[in-house]
């Protein structure tokens, strides 16, 4: 496969046997299956979520505003996609090329991003999405790390690891 595909869905599930996850990359026509080790996961993970922080909205330079911003963002939008179902299309076209995910690449403007995915050396899809797909991708990769039990979510992550807490630990402005 020469040509790099655009895609514009990813599936991931988990395969006890081997270990790791499996990614579907699709789009209307075309797909591709890739394996995702444990340790590229947790590097995904990472770079995703200190580029939120990093390109957050919010003015302070205090890391922990920024963090806790990205925190608030990214409830509000995981809490809302995951009331729908996480569905496979039947009609999924057959995958034109799989094997291991070697590397992840992300080029990015002001909240437009493009997630670049390696087999090797060779770019073999690119997935544009905005701010609030990067937030999903992160839960999707959470989500499914944690079914696989692997563990990831440590002190490394940053906010990430302390999001369940987060909401407990920030102070209540206002009057009763």
């Amino acid at each position: 496969m020469n040509e790099t595909l655009t895609v514009y869905t990813m599936n991931l599930s988990y395969d006890t046997l081997e270990d790791r996850l499996n990614l579907l990359l699709t789009n209307d026509e075309q797909s591709i299956n890739l394996w995702l080790t444990r340790s590229l996961t947790q590097r995904l993970l990472k770079g995703l979520s200190d580029l939120l922080v990093h390109q957050s909205d919010v003015e302070s330079q205090q890391a922990k505003a920024r963090e806790a911003a990205t925190i608030m963002e990214h409830l509000a939008i995981t809490q809302r996609h995951s009331q729908s179902p996480d569905t496979l299309a039947a009609d999924t076209p057959t995958p034109i090329h799989r094997g291991l995910l070697t590397k992840v690449d992300i080029q990015y403007s002001p909240n437009q991003y493009q997630l670049l995915f390696f087999a090797q050396d060779t770019c073999i899809a690119q997935m544009p999405t905005g701010r609030a797909g990067l937030h999903r991708i992160i839960d999707l990769f959470e989500r499914m790390s944690e079914r696989a039990n692997w563990q990831l979510i440590d002190v490394n992550l940053g906010w990430l690891a302390r999001k369940e807490t987060a909401l407990a630990d920030m102070p209540v402005v206002g009057h009763c």
